[in-house]
C-alpha cells in the first residue's frame, strides 16, 4: 500500500523542525519567532499548529499556550490539553457576556426622582424580521 501525504507541505516541515529544534518545553520558542522562521502570518501558523495536534497521522502533540514546543512527556501532554480546555471555557464565558449584553438591548433603566431614565439601544433592527 503507498502512503499518500494527508498535509500540507508547511505542517509537515512545521512539525519536522518543532521536533528536532523544540522538543520538551525547556526549548519552547515564542509564536512570534517561530513565524518569522516559516515567513508565515500569527493566523497562518495558528492553522498550522491546529492541523498537527489534530492530526491522526502525526503522533507528537504541539503545546501552544505561552511557548511552542513538541511535548515531550506525557505530563507535557496533558498540560497542554488541559490549557486548550481552559482556553475554550473561557471563550464560552465571554460568548455568555455577549449574549447577555444583546438581551439588555431596549430595556430600560429608571431612577426616581429628578426623571432620570436611560435606555440601551445599541443595535439596529434586522430588515428581515
Amino acid at each position: 500500500m503507498i502512503e499518500t501525504k494527508k498535509h500540507r507541505t508547511i505542517v509537515y516541515n512545521y512539525y519536522n523542525y518543532l521536533k528536532e529544534c523544540h522538543y520538551g518545553k525547556e526549548n519552547g520558542v515564542k509564536r512570534e519567532v517561530l513565524a518569522g522562521i516559516f515567513h508565515v502570518s500569527l493566523n497562518a501558523q495558528k492553522e498550522i499548529l491546529r492541523e498537527i495536534n489534530e492530526s491522526e497521522t502525526l503522533p507528537k502533540i504541539v503545546s501552544t499556550s505561552n511557548s511552542i514546543y513538541m511535548c515531550r512527556t506525557k505530563e507535557e501532554c496533558k498540560q497542554a490539553a488541559f490549557n486548550e480546555f481552559k482556553s475554550g471555557l473561557t471563550r464560552l464565558k465571554k460568548g455568555k457576556k455577549m449574549l447577555k449584553k444583546i438581551d439588555m438591548n431596549g430595556q430600560m433603566k429608571m431612577q426616581l426622582g429628578k426623571y432620570y431614565k436611560e435606555a440601551i439601544e445599541c443595535f439596529e433592527e434586522d430588515s428581515n424580521e
